[in-house]
């Protein structure tokens, strides 16, 4: 500060460095034979999955490609420098003029390492109709049960002779990829408060984005036989103005009205190709070059009332509306006929919005007369909202989108409640912290598309995420002059997280039932009549992520 106050100068460098590594994850993959007629020791039964014992059709390009046993070596860098300056020029008591700029660089390295192991006599290489190499294969080491593990990394299931089993490096172009990100931006604004019940502030924000990403796609991708580099270059200039009102005819009551444009950009992992196996939910992840970002136009409208500041005390109730501009949404892209593990990549809707209501409370319960209420206070805070995401019609029909549905991740309410105890002479904090959701779309899918083969869709419904509850304690206790010790334990009910495979298409989830009839049609493939049926919906995937426990002590001087 310098001049009176008059002017304020900030500045800030930064620079932070990430590093994950992963240095040898294992994969094995099994397979039951015949598990109806299995006899004895049932383990016994499951063999390697890649190998085929009972010489069917079973066995699969993409079982080979896969391998019996995978290890994996992956490293993931990044580093990210900021900087950034503001100043303010206050020339009269109600008028502030604010000007600023902030840069970043981002760089992210990704790369991994493949090897799995498959029958020494089959090349995963070749086609599938000339795979067999000119080597003699010796059964009793090419193929072994879960009890063998342990014995397979040796020389006498891996030889020179390839009779048993070999390492494959798997390794190719697609995957590592190089991501940079360059943003500079620069704002002004102007905070006017020429009388006591009114206050305004507005301004524009200038930025300039520019995301690079060199990758591959992967061979074999969209008939693709080698891996195919390619370079994602998405430049953006956008101007963001906003425009906040704040009314005040008492010291109790504000109104608030606000406008904002913000942009949600796109993350290196949604751009890039690359692709990998998420074990928690059983997927392949894979990102999309072809992704933009999205724009957001933010309306606000809110009532506040704070009938006694110094307790705390406020209710407020609003609405809001969001217009958004090609939303970034997670979708399920399976096959039912052609893809093993479920596909979820990334795509743009053409548009949606986003409106609700919500309601907060705060209260202190002072005015209970007993003599714990004195330190208890209350906070809740309620939405109820309504999403639509549209697609365009000729895209729709092309590529077997619903041209609309509510919004992917938009849950159609939130519910936060908490209860806190705070006793200053004792340095006591206590908090229990409660929240909840409705159902959203953990990632959505394409249109109900009828298979003749099948006899049934031939696209995977969308999954959805079912509604949970939360529940968190926290108790912080003052042990010394600048010394505390906080405990906190997270996810205290562990209810189940829960997806829920959407079979019926509806996007929203209905338990499993007797089958209804929906609809009869000709199917000009198989010459027939075909009918299709509702059986609600199955649960895909559900965990308990367990309870979590911190202690922490802290000194501040």
């Amino acid at each position: 500060k310098f001049v009176k106050e008059r002017h304020l100068l900030q500045w800030n460098l930064g620079y932070n460095y990430s590093r994950q590594e992963i240095p040898d994850q294992r994969t094995i993959r099994f397979k039951g034979i015949a598990p109806d007629r299995t006899l004895g020791d049932a383990e016994l039964m499951w063999w390697a999955k890649g190998y085929n014992p009972s010489g069917s059709e079973d066995l699969t390009t993409k079982d080979l490609e896969l391998g019996i046993i995978s290890r994996f070596w992956s490293e993931n860098s990044e580093g990210v420098y900021s900087a950034s300056l503001d100043y303010t020029f206050k020339p009269l008591t109600w008028l502030s003029v604010k000007t600023g700029m902030f840069h970043q660089w981002k760089k992210r390295e990704l790369y991994r390492r493949i090897y799995t192991v498959g029958e020494g006599h089959i090349d995963p290489d070749r086609p599938f109709s000339d795979m067999y190499l000119d080597h003699h294969a010796d059964a009793n080491i090419y193929r072994f049960r879960w009890s063998d593990l342990p014995d397979v990394w040796s020389t006498d299931y891996l030889n020179d002779a390839y009779s048993g089993l070999r390492v494959w490096d798997r390794t190719q172009a697609s995957d590592m990829y190089v991501g940079t990100e360059q943003n500079n931006s620069g704002y002004g604004m102007l905070i006017l408060n020429p009388f006591k019940w009114i206050e305004i502030s507005g301004g524009v924000r200038y930025e300039y984005n520019r995301q690079k990403i060199g990758a591959a796609i992967p061979k074999g991708s969209n008939s693709v036989p080698l891996s195919n580099p390619i370079l994602v270059d998405n430049p953006q200039a956008l101007w963001l103005p906003s425009l906040n009102l704040s009314l005040k005819p008492s010291d109790k009551w504000v109104l608030r009205a606000a406008y904002g444009k913000t942009v949600n950009r796109t993350e290196f992992r949604e751009v890039s190709p690359y692709s990998e196996l998420d074990f928690a939910n059983n997927t392949i992840m894979r990102g999309n070059p072809g992704l933009v970002s999205a724009e957001v136009e933010n309306y606000d409208l809110r009532l506040e009332f704070y009938p006694d500041i110094n307790k705390g005390d406020a209710v407020s109730v609003g609405v809001f509306y969001k217009d958004i501009l090609h939303p970034i949404e997670r979708m399920n892209e399976s096959n039912r006929v052609e893809s093993q593990f479920p596909v979820i990549s990334y795509r743009n809707a053409s548009s949606a919005v986003v409106k609700g209501v919500e309601a907060e409370l705060r209260k202190s319960l002072d005015f209970i007369p007993l003599a714990l209420f004195r330190n208890l206070s209350v906070s809740a805070n309620v939405s109820l909202i309504e999403s639509l995401a549209k697609f365009d019609e000729k895209e729709s029909e092309k590529d077997d989108i619903v041209p609309e549905r509510p919004l992917q991740g938009q849950a159609p309410y939130l519910v936060n409640a908490g209860l806190y105890y705070e006793n200053p002479g004792w340095g006591t904090k206590i908090g229990v912290i409660y929240n909840t959701s409705g159902e959203s779309i953990y990632a959505a899918g394409n249109a109900y598309r009828y298979h003749s083969h099948i006899n049934g869709p031939a696209f995977r419904g969308g999954l959805i995420e079912l509604p949970r509850q939360l529940l968190d304690i926290s108790y912080t206790q003052r042990i010394g002059k600048g010394l505390q010790m906080k405990l906190t334990v997270q996810n205290l009910l562990d209810e189940k997280v829960e997806i829920a495979e959407d079979f019926n298409f509806s996007n929203k989830y209905e338990p499993l039932h007797d089958p209804v009839e929906i609809e009869t049609f000709w199917d000009p493939v198989a010459q027939r009549e075909a009918v299709r049926y509702d059986y609600g919906d199955n649960i895909y995937s559900s965990f308990r992520p367990g309870r979590y426990f911190s202690l922490s002590i802290s000194y501040s001087f």
